[in-house]
Parts: structure tokens; C-alpha cells; sequence
């Protein structure tokens, strides 16, 4: 991307292509689907039908000899009621038996159906779940803010970084050139310069050279971070749309607005609201399911087998039943009755302890993060009055090395009276930057404190305007 990027448009991309975060993300969808799965289950979530076919053998029906029976005249003269023929003066029993010399084709299906009849306790599951992505999209937004912060704070202490190595920058260049005077001064002879002047000037270029090793590296850190944040290619450039560090452009609220507005946006409280709903619709589940399960249920059989001696002749035994020739149907109201009661009225208990620990976070949450606030406020506060005293320095510290710089050009004798306030401005500015990254980054955990990223106060700034 050749746009160059601010603050705003750093924390924009940093929000819709941060690793870490858009696999977080997948913990809405989990919710969402948790929902779906709610509602799928409501409806027949028994519904099965199953069939089959293949060769079955025929049957046979053969005498009983085993056991005989004695014969005994009816009033007809026939067989006694309940036998099946006469062996003799016996009565025998007819067996059937697969005939496997016949085969023949088979077809069966069966079907199952049941639909619960717990509504009230399908509508606080299905409400649980919704809360549950109310709390999932809260923790979302509270892992924004974590990479929002962390986005403002690359971005301005990669600024840091490249406002004091330019600083560095020129500041070396202006000794180098003193250096090189005084060295040409001293080759030419000129009365009151020494070779200790020389040395005195290369020993205090430490602290110099320490400071831009210390940029360099911020400068590479920064890269690094920013570039995993904002998912941008190890080969491009990120372009900045400010070439020095000052302090952000931000409006602070007054410390009362903040707090109105954390109690209104901030994704604890509204973590721990949804949460404390889904907890109460959890308890009703809990508490209807120490009820019975009422539900309708169905079902059918139909088997089939055709071979050529099946069912041949017919029987007089109403109750023999042809193993694998059926038809079958039932349907009515059933009732479900749980036994072990107690393991249920413990889940029961369970669900309502779970609740009053989070009435009782409930209670110190939000005055914990009023807190919070005020104390990211006061450390804002104080960052703003450390620029200040940071700038007065930073000035009085230029003062001082233009008046030992307008005597060294009169007099080079003086060159190491230079290297006193060349450290001192250059400790006076990098104080001064310092103080600067310090209040834009307090303002970005104040935002952070708040429950904001930069839209979201943009947003509500705008809105609050709007409204008075």
C-alpha cells in the first residue's frame, strides 16, 4: 500500500488483518453456531428411517411330534379348541421353519419419529445461547482493544524512534563538523587549541552514539511489530504520514464524560450483563429439567419377503407370527421420568451458585472500572504537564548551546566548551520526545480504560454533540 498511514489508518488495518484477532473471531461463529444448533435440535431431533433388501428363504410348516397330546372330542366331534390337527388319535402342534431350498426377495423399513413437547425449556435454552453470543462478541471487542492499544503505541514509538534518530542525526553531523575544525586548527597551529580539546571532543561522543544505536534499534523493533500487526509484506515499506512525533490531536473528555461512557460502552460490563442473563436462563433449563420429558412419538414397520411357500396355508394359531411378513404402526404421548433425581437437582444447585458469583462480580465491576479510568486520567494528566516542563527545558537547553556555538565561531579555542551543551540538548529533546510518546500512548490506554478504540470515540464524540 503506498498510502501513507496516521494513526487512525494504522489502527484501521491493524483491527481487520491482525492475526491473533481474526482468529478470535471465530469464537462468535462458534457461538452463533452453538444457536443453530439449538434450534436444529428442537425440531424431530429423533427422525431416523432405516431399510434393507435382500434374498430371504421361504417356509415350511412341520408337525410337532414331540409331545403328544391325548385326544379329546369336542361337542362336534372334532379336535379340542386351541389344536392344530390329528395325528391319529393324537393332536400335534404346526411349526414353521425356513425352508432354505426357497429363496426369494426381501424389503423392509422402519421409521422412528419424536418430538419433545419442553417448550419453555427449548426457550430459555435458545435465549442461553443468544446471550452466549452477546458475551462471545463483548470479548471480542475487548481483544480489539488490546490490539488497538498495541497499534497506537507501534505507531508512536516508531515515530519516537525516527524523530530522535534524525535528531541524532544532525547532532552528530554538527560535532563531526566542530571535529573537523578544531582538527584543521590544529594542523594549521592556531593559538589556544590543544590536542586535549580533540580528545575531550571524541570521548563525550559516547553518550551521542549510544543514543542513535538505541534509535536504530527502535526503528527495527517498531518495523518488526508493526509489520506482524498489520500483516504487511516483509518487502514493502511502511509509509508514515508524519515524519516527526508530536503530541495527537485527540480531544480528551472530561474525566465525568469518561465515565458515563465507560458505563455505557465498556465490553466488561457488557460481558457481565449478557453473561448474567444467559446464567438465568441456564438456571431455568437447570430447574425444568428435574421435570419429566414429554414428547409425541411414532413409528412404523413394513416387512416383505416373497418366496412360493410362504404362507402356503393357513394357520389356526392366532398368535404365530410370520418372522419376517409384518406390518406395524404406533404412535401416541410419552413421558420420560428421570430416577436419579438428585444428580439433577445438584446441576440444579450448580447453576444457581454460578449465577449469585456473578451477582455478586456485579457488584464491584463497574466501580472497579470507574477506577481504572480515573487512574489512566491521572496518568494522562500528568504526561500533558511533563511536556510542558519538558518543552521549557528543551528551550532553555537550545539557548545555552546557540550562545556556546556564537562563541566558538568567535573564538575556537572554546570548541570544548561545546560538548557540555550538545549533551544537554540533546537529553533536553529526547526528555521532550519522551514526555510527547508518553502522553499519546497514555491517551491511547486511556481510550482503552474507557472501553474505546479510535472509531468508537470518534463515534461517540460525534454522537454526544449530536445529542446536546
Amino acid at each position: 500500500m503506498s498510502v501513507p498511514l496516521n494513526c487512525a489508518t494504522a489502527e484501521s488495518l491493524a483491527l481487520a488483518r491482525d492475526p491473533i484477532l481474526a482468529e478470535q473471531a471465530l469464537e462468535v461463529d462458534k457461538a452463533r453456531e452453538k444457536l443453530r444448533d439449538v434450534e436444529m435440535q428442537a425440531i424431530l431431533p429423533t427422525f431416523q428411517v432405516t431399510t434393507g433388501m435382500g434374498p430371504a428363504p421361504g417356509l415350511r410348516n412341520d408337525p410337532d411330534t414331540t409331545s403328544l397330546h391325548a385326544f379329546s372330542s369336542g361337542t362336534n366331534g372334532g379336535p379340542a379348541p386351541g389344536t392344530s390337527g390329528y395325528l391319529g388319535t393324537s393332536v400335534y402342534q404346526v411349526q414353521q421353519e425356513y425352508d432354505f431350498s426357497e429363496w426369494g426377495p426381501f424389503f423392509g423399513v422402519e421409521a422412528e419419529v419424536v418430538q419433545p413437547l419442553n417448550i419453555a425449556r427449548f426457550r430459555a435454552g435458545k435465549q442461553a445461547s443468544e446471550r452466549q453470543i452477546d458475551v462471545s462478541s463483548a470479548d471480542f471487542q475487548k481483544q480489539r482493544l488490546d490490539v488497538s492499544e498495541q497499534a497506537q503505541t507501534l505507531y508512536y514509538q516508531r515515530l519516537f524512534a525516527l524523530t530522535m534518530r534524525g535528531v541524532l542525526d544532525s547532532a552528530q553531523r554538527n560535532l563531526d563538523d566542530a571535529q573537523k575544525k578544531l582538527s584543521k586548527q590544529l594542523d594549521e597551529g592556531t593559538e589556544g587549541v590543544s590536542q586535549t580539546d580533540l580528545l575531550q571532543i571524541k570521548a563525550g561522543r559516547f553518550t551521542l552514539d549510544q543514543g542513535m544505536n538505541e534509535a536504530v534499534l527502535g526503528v527495527a523493533r517498531t518495523d518488526l511489530g508493526l509489520r506482524f500487526l498489520l500483516a504487511w509484506s516483509d518487502s514493502g515499506e511502511i509509509p508514515l504520514a508524519d515524519s516527526i512525533l508530536t503530541m495527537r490531536p485527540e480531544v480528551v473528555p472530561s474525566l465525568d464524560s469518561l465515565k458515563f461512557f465507560t458505563l455505557r460502552d465498556h465490553p466488561d460490563l457488557k460481558r457481565l450483563q449478557n453473561g448474567l442473563a444467559a446464567r438465568q436462563e441456564l438456571l431455568k433449563v437447570a430447574q425444568g429439567e428435574l421435570g419429566p420429558d414429554i414428547f409425541l412419538f411414532g413409528s412404523f414397520t413394513y416387512t416383505k419377503a416373497w418366496t412360493s411357500n410362504r404362507q402356503s396355508e393357513e394357520s389356526n394359531n392366532p398368535f404365530e407370527v410370520d418372522p419376517l411378513n409384518q406390518i406395524t404402526g404406533l404412535a401416541g404421548l410419552g413421558i420420560k421420568l428421570q430416577l436419579n433425581f438428585w444428580e439433577r437437582y445438584q446441576d440444579y444447585r450448580k447453576a444457581r451458585l454460578d449465577l449469585r458469583q456473578l451477582q455478586r462480580t456485579e457488584v464491584y465491576a463497574a466501580r472497579g472500572l470507574l477506577i481504572q479510568v480515573e487512574d489512566a486520567y491521572a496518568q494522562m494528566l500528568k504526561s500533558r504537564a511533563d511536556i510542558d516542563e519538558a518543552q521549557n527545558s528543551m528551550r532553555a537547553a537550545e539557548a545555552w548551546l546557540k550562545g556556546v556555538a556564537m562563541k566558538y565561531d568567535l573564538d575556537p579555542s572554546t570548541s570544548k566548551d561545546l560538548i557540555a551543551p550538545y549533551k544537554q540538548s540533546i537529553t533536553a529533546q529526547r526528555d521532550y520526545y519522551q514526555a510527547v510518546l508518553d502522553y499519546n500512548i497514555a491517551v491511547a490506554h486511556l481510550f482503552k480504560a474507557v472501553g474505546w478504540t479510535l472509531p468508537d470515540y470518534f463515534h461517540s464524540l460525534t454522537g454526544s454533540k449530536a445529542g446536546g
